[in-house]
């Protein structure tokens, strides 16, 4: 599930107007806003009903709000979801705050679990205290398409987030995470290279999507395959380049082999097909061959892509590396 890009959390946003307050029991707009937020309220939405201090404090003595952090109240009961611990953690972070590293690859469904002492949050923090049950992270490059937002709580962008996750947990727990991300979210591995970059696991990715200089491709398909590719410990080709005067999506130069990665919208229609024909037999009398792999295989049939692949570079080079003849 993929969301659209917000720069900040906005919590007053949802405070309702006066018109809308109108005949309404104050507590009642309380409860409807604390609904749309895991059961939460913060100090700035409560002054803009308006309440005073004095009647914030007498709704906590009474037990009406109960104060998770400076500023950041549950409605009702202090018994939070997963989702509350975590949105309170941004509420009380700052408005730049976002859910981060294991707990927003958690929440994004990259990884099966986070740790439950503390949420993980990056913010420029600019001299805020931490809190307990609060770990901050400061940053200061808040790129926007690198924050989201996803079910009611603003996070790192899923590439983000593991480049994140890089930094503070195993090699094996972040492949883990690439794959989820991959089938769940459409990342590219472009995507990654660029939310990795400058940030403390950006080797760990580098070592795990299989080099050390990502070629760039297009399409959401090409980035499948390349990471197919580099998942399988084969070679990257050198990725949208020129053979004979055709631009072609992958290249094998040793082995002269070119791949190419079909599109239905690309490739279903008959003048496509045929043009695909005149170029490959163009760039099989030149001595190079040329397969062609489908998005249905190379989503949902990987194994044997990988293996029409491995037999291909093997049958065309008599030297090349020891791992692809095992």
């Amino acid at each position: 599930m993929s969301a659209k890009a917000v720069l900040l959390p906005n919590p007053s946003a949802v405070v309702p107007g006066p018109d809308a307050l109108q005949g309404q029991p104050i507590d009642v707009v309380i409860a409807a806003i604390a609904a749309r937020q895991h059961g939460l309220v913060t100090a700035a939405q409560l002054r803009r009903l308006p309440l005073d201090w004095k009647s914030i404090a007498r709704r906590e003595q009474t037990g009406r709000l109960h104060r998770r952090y400076r500023g950041v109240y549950s409605v009702g009961h202090e018994v939070l979801t997963r989702e509350g611990v975590w949105l309170a953690a941004v509420f009380a972070s700052g408005p730049t705050a976002a859910l981060s590293h294991r707990s927003a690859a958690h929440h994004l469904g990259l990884v099966a679990d986070s740790p439950r002492e503390f949420a993980e949050v990056t913010a420029s923090t600019r001299g805020r205290r931490a809190q307990s049950g609060l770990r901050l992270y400061e940053t200061t490059r808040l790129v926007p398409d690198q924050f989201t937002e996803h079910d009611g709580i603003r996070v790192t962008s899923v590439a983000r987030t593991i480049a994140d996750l890089a930094a503070v947990t195993t090699p094996r727990q972040v492949e883990r995470a690439i794959g989820r991300a991959e089938v769940r979210h459409s990342v590219s591995v472009k995507e990654l290279m660029d939310a990795a970059r400058y940030r403390k696991g950006a080797r760990v990715i580098r070592r795990i999507i299989g080099a050390s200089d990502v070629p760039m491709t297009r399409s959401g398909l090409e980035d499948r395959f390349l990471a197919l590719v580099g998942n399988a410990g084969m070679p990257l080709p050198k990725a949208n380049t020129i053979v004979a005067g055709y631009e072609v999506d992958f290249l094998w130069e040793r082995q002269k082999l070119i791949v190419e990665t079909d599109g239905d919208a690309d490739h279903l229609a008959r003048s496509a097909r045929h043009r695909d024909r005149r170029r490959d037999a163009r760039l099989s009398a030149l001595g190079y061959a040329v397969i062609r792999f489908g998005w249905e295989q190379v989503v949902g049939r990987p194994d044997e892509v990988t293996a029409s692949l491995h037999g291909a570079l093997s049958g065309r080079s008599a030297v090349f590396p020891g791992r692809l003849a095992q």
